[in-house]
């Protein structure tokens, strides 16, 4: 694969109107981040996507394997009678995300995310086409699971007080509006070579599923110059990451991934 340039940053949800999008383009010695002008159903995302793009996605590329085998067994009346239920809960990667930030990601077997992540198995299919393969899932070719909350932590993007998202009453939408106004007024103090449109910027500020998006976009890039923790480096089953996916984890500072250093 030649070195990707374009990057798009799904947040992805069940419904379009709550999916958010972010398109990171990287040109020379600078970064520009934008919104792209469509709605986030599966045919726009599936039009937006390139034979040279990659994709950040913030949904679960797969289930637990032993989850897979526990419903085909149940489906065959064949099943056990116990089965270790944290390993039908989480995958290898969700452990390991745990280990390294002290949280574990929604369980993708057991929350609601495994209905966002039906919808990332039908994308991935289509994506495929657009590609000339399908990718495997642990963040090696086109396609890049991403966890934002763990990237911020990761690149100690952090505002005190109040958290980004997750606000229910007004006093608390304000204060997690505050919360992403300061962790882009930091991403734009520590990688001055990122330049944003001003609607992107806007709708950071007061969507957490757009500042998702811009942020999986970055793992994604960071992810392709290898300033993640991959499986291979930590030394996981690769055959079993590349079926239920790999969380990439910034593994670098953030000024690391200026593209002048390149």
């Amino acid at each position: 694969m030649s070195a990707p340039t374009r990057f798009l940053g799904v947040d992805l949800a069940v419904r379009a109107t709550n999916t958010g999008l972010a398109l990171l383009e990287i040109n020379a010695r600078r970064a520009y981040a934008s919104r792209p002008e469509v709605t986030a159903s599966d045919d726009e995302l599936v039009r937006l996507v390139d034979a040279a793009t990659v994709v950040g996605l913030d949904a679960p590329l797969g289930w637990p394997t032993e989850f897979v085998e526990l419903v085909r067994r149940h489906g065959d009346f064949s099943g056990p009678d116990t089965w270790d239920v944290s390993r039908l809960r989480y995958r290898a990667t969700d452990r390991f995300v745990a280990q390294l930030t002290g949280r574990a990601p929604l369980s993708v077997s057991a929350d609601l995310i495994g209905a966002v992540a039906m919808r990332a198995a039908g994308l991935q299919t289509r994506w495929a086409t657009a590609w000339g393969a399908a990718q495997h899932r642990d963040g090696s070719g086109r396609l890049v699971e991403v966890y934002p909350r763990a990237a911020l932590w990761a690149w100690a993007l952090r505002p005190s007080g109040a958290p980004y998202k997750g606000a229910t009453n007004v006093e608390r939408r304000r204060a997690t509006r505050d919360a992403r106004a300061a962790i882009l007024a930091q991403l734009t103090d520590r990688a001055p070579w990122l330049s944003f449109s001003a609607e992107l910027h806007e709708q950071c500020v007061n969507s957490d599923d757009v500042l998702d998006a811009l942020v999986s976009a970055l793992v994604a890039w960071a992810a392709s110059r290898g300033q993640t923790h991959h499986a291979a480096t930590e030394e996981y089953d690769l055959d079993l990451v590349r079926r239920e996916g790999w969380i990439h984890v910034p593994s670098r500072p953030l000024d690391e991934l200026d593209p002048a250093r390149d």
